[in-house]
């Protein structure tokens, strides 16, 4: 690998400043340690074309990893390399990029990794970063490992942080990725807890929680969509799933 550039990219920062000078043919990318990957990187690897990428753990002249790529191809590898190396701090910004970009595979693979870890994922800024869309494509997976209260509470945070960044309001934040949470698996207790806080900045239609309360008091749904009322893996049992179970087995 003589005469190859070498770069080492220690942050978001140093990365972007090579990029801008121009990045060569051919070169050897190399970073400290796995949480260096910076986000510039997955939106890197799309625009740019890749043909040729293989990875090598603890560079001896970094200490690090290393990645030595040629530019002229397509991105299959690269994809690869991500869904191999996903760590909880980087997953959802790998299924971001790959919400972006159309990277189906890519797509599967990181929610699948989310789906095992949601309740350290929710804690990261990255989940907190995510567009209505990519948040939509994780609250349709029935085999989220967290509890929907908790859920709730996590996508609510999520709303509050992007309002502040686009300077919208959370109801406007919230429209679409709200309909996809299962308010139908909350005790009737948080059910009332939930809609005390809403009171406070409307995040859930009221309409969604007025139907919620008809199916306590009727014991069934009322022409919600199905996969509301079933229940994910990560979800605790409450004394009135056993009607979900007769009415949405």
């Amino acid at each position: 690998m003589g005469g190859v550039p070498r770069f080492v990219f220690r942050n978001d920062k140093s990365f972007k400043e090579i990029l801008e000078k121009g990045f060569p043919s051919t070169a050897i990318l190399c970073w400290e340690n796995d949480s260096v990957l910076p986000k510039i990187w997955l939106a890197f690897i799309f625009e740019a074309v890749v043909c040729e990428a293989s990875v090598t753990r603890d560079d001896e002249k970094t200490g690090g990893n290393y990645m030595m790529i040629k530019l002229r191809g397509g991105c299959q590898l690269c994809v690869q390399f991500i869904c191999e190396t996903l760590v909880v701090e980087l997953a959802c910004e790998a299924l971001q990029a790959a919400v972006t970009y159309g990277q189906v595979d890519m797509k599967k693979k990181c929610l699948a990794f989310i789906e095992g870890s949601t309740r350290e994922v929710v804690k990261t800024r990255g989940f907190h970063e995510l567009s209505d869309v990519a948040m939509i494509e994780i609250l349709h997976s029935d085999s989220l490992m967290i509890d929907e209260f908790e859920l709730i509470r996590a996508v609510r945070e999520w709303a509050h942080v992007n309002s502040v960044v686009l300077d919208k309001s959370v109801p406007e934040i919230s429209k679409e990725v709200v309909k996809e949470l299962r308010l139908a698996l909350l005790s009737p207790e948080e059910l009332t807890s939930l809609e005390n806080d809403n009171k406070k900045e409307n995040f859930i239609p009221v309409e969604r929680i007025a139907e919620t309360w008809k199916f306590h008091a009727l014991k069934k749904g009322s022409g919600a969509p199905f996969h509301l009322f079933k229940r994910r893996i990560g979800t605790l049992s409450r004394d009135h799933h056993k009607y979900l179970d007769l009415y949405y087995k």
